[in-house]
């Protein structure tokens, strides 16, 4: 159960990162910092 829930949490972190990078509320240095956590939260 516990990898399952961190496995949720991941993506839920993805989630809403890609949502604000999408929106337009980040910068463009910003915006490539987020795409960079979030591949690495894939890894």
């Amino acid at each position: 159960m516990g990898s399952e829930f961190e496995e949720i949490v991941r993506l839920e972190r993805v989630e809403l990162i890609a949502r604000l990078a999408s929106i337009g509320a980040l910068k463009e240095k910003d915006r490539e910092i987020a795409l960079n956590i979030i591949s690495w939260l894939l890894w």
